[in-house]
């Protein structure tokens, strides 16, 4: 019980440090998001079949332009109901990327098109899949699970169910409450 308020403190911190204005927040964007990326992984419920056995670790991987795995190191030595957290950074040269590793897909690409096609690879399987855009209105062309949005000098996030519910993934009260925009399905 006391550390699950403990999380909780830490995922209101965070969202209360990301109303900051973007002169504090610039270079700490991306540690930002590895944070708030740690407690969606807390606040995700998946089916049991996105895990072949109990000593599993959270994959977390990421595709694109930018090199994020690095941001995220501050959380690669984290752990949440029992399971490590590891980074993977996937091999984005090929046409079809292998994704039977990852419970997490983190997808970054300037190409919007190829954002598209890695995350219809994605749709139906149960990988929370994770994306960001500049503006709110992109969000539901996305189609990610999850959308930061960088936006008014801010960072937050959307949330798909519709898009979670194909893949079985289910999203915590909590978490719903603090997305900016939330997608029924």
């Amino acid at each position: 019980m006391y550390l699950k308020a403990v999380l909780r403190s830490i995922f209101i911190y965070i969202l209360l440090v990301s109303q900051a204005s973007t002169a504090e927040l610039s270079p700490k964007k991306e540690h930002l998001k590895a944070a708030l990326t740690f407690n969606f992984i807390n606040f995700t419920h998946w089916p049991e079949v996105a895990f072949s056995d109990q000593n599993m670790t959270y994959n977390i991987c990421f595709a694109g332009d930018n090199a994020y795995s690095e941001k995220f190191n501050i959380i690669s030595k984290q752990s949440i109901r029992g399971r490590k957290l590891h980074l993977i950074q996937l091999d984005v040269k090929s046409e079809n990327i292998s994704l039977e590793l990852c419970q997490v897909l983190f997808v970054q690409f300037v190409n919007l098109d190829k954002s598209f096609s890695v995350l219809e690879q994605a749709k139906s399987q149960p990988i929370l899949t994770i994306s960001e855009t500049e503006n709110i209105r992109d969000t539901d062309k996305i189609n990610a699970m999850i959308t930061f949005i960088n936006n008014n000098d801010r960072v937050g996030f959307t949330i798909n169910r519709a898009i979670a519910n194909q893949a079985g993934i289910k999203f915590s009260s909590k978490m719903l409450r603090l997305a900016v925009k939330v997608v029924e399905g």
